[in-house]
């Protein structure tokens, strides 16, 4: 009974306690823009963002054409496929590091804000896709022996 009393208590102390830190911490608005992140520096508007998101899904199926072109049955000319797949990830996987910042960063300046959580879900759901049509390829290039890949 005692153990729960001061349980009971120490939850009550650490309620009180953080809303009292809560309310002493200043508000964005009251923060000097020198010390806040500018995603303007990432994308200067979410249409921008927005087109950037709509870019990247219109290339997901881009990737998944790749798979069987480097070994296997259908892999003609696997060393150019290889080459042309590295050079499309080059390029995508920096839009979808942006994309989860710039999204990642604004959705949590305001946690409550639900306009930036719809976008981390959006993000989220994204990158799960994108990564999931990825999975193929390790696989795929562990089949290319050793001496084959040397000579690519």
């Amino acid at each position: 009974m005692k153990l729960r009393n001061l349980l009971f208590a120490l939850v009550a102390v650490l309620m009180v306690s953080s809303v009292v830190l809560a309310a002493d911490m200043p508000q964005r608005s009251d923060i000097p823009d020198e010390y806040k992140w500018k995603p303007e520096h990432i994308y200067a508007s979410i249409d921008d963002w927005e087109a950037a998101f709509s870019y990247l899904e219109s290339k997901l199926d881009e990737i998944v054409a790749y798979k069987g072109t480097f070994a296997g049955e259908n892999a003609m000319d696997p060393a150019n496929s290889l080459i042309a797949y590295n050079k499309l990830t080059e390029e995508l996987m920096p839009i979808v590091e942006k994309l989860w910042v710039y999204v990642m960063y604004n959705y949590h300046v305001d946690l409550s804000n639900s306009d930036w959580s719809g976008m981390q879900q959006r993000i989220q759901t994204l990158y799960i896709d994108f990564s999931s049509r990825m999975a193929w390829y390790d696989p795929e290039i562990l089949r290319i022996p050793q001496e084959t890949m040397h000579r690519y």
